[in-house]
């Protein structure tokens, strides 16, 4: 009866504090994947290297965590900075309820196509309580490419005294599409713009 009773004890156990730690969802979300920081988020294009990917994440389990550890699964079109097929973050101390960030270094293909790729996160963790917690989500990111914009003029000199139309060539040389572009031109005070024509 008293290996019975003690058996017993060690299944609540396995119960309750999860030996085999493995979490099979639940406690981490991921909000939001952009290229570049928390405070300087911009595009990135094929052929682009040692870019930032900043992941926004929010923790929703009940104990503080201690340390976490990620993996990014990368597609063939992406490497870390020494060409393996995996990226890794790691972050301290997580309150329970609250938004963190992580920021992995990327290499993007120069033969990379634009659009939307979805790549396995992997986290491992431990808390205050118990340690080598595992969780596995996804994570969608956006390859916009970038916009490269480069501006001719029809004409490098002016006549003066006379009317000069000049005619502004724009140019897009990157990856990315430009939408709504606005264009100020500051000129000297000998010098009048009279119309702008689109």
């Amino acid at each position: 009866m008293g290996i019975l009773k003690f058996l017993s004890f060690i299944l609540i156990l396995s119960t309750l504090f999860n030996i085999n730690n493995l979490v099979y969802g639940g406690n981490f979300t991921v909000l939001n994947a952009f290229w570049g920081l928390v405070d300087n988020p911009f595009e990135v294009g094929p052929g682009d290297k040692n870019v930032p990917l900043t992941l926004t994440l929010q923790y929703f389990g009940s104990t503080t965590v201690t340390s976490l550890h990620a993996t990014l699964i990368l597609p063939k079109e992406f490497t870390d900075t020494n060409g393996e097929g995996y990226v890794k973050a790691q972050i301290n101390n997580i309150s329970p309820n609250s938004i963190f960030f992580l920021t992995f270094k990327i290499n993007i293909d120069q033969r990379a196509k634009l659009g939307t790729y979805i790549l396995p996160l992997e986290l491992k963790w431990n808390t205050t309580i118990v340690r080598f917690y595992s969780e596995n989500t996804e994570v969608k990111i956006e390859l916009k490419g970038k916009v490269e914009l480069n501006f001719e003029a029809s004409q490098n000199y002016l006549i003066p005294g006379q009317i000069n139309p000049i005619k502004l060539i724009v140019r897009n040389d990157g990856s990315g599409d430009a939408y709504d572009i606005s264009i100020n031109v500051n000129l000297p005070p000998q010098i009048t713009l009279l119309n702008k024509l689109n």
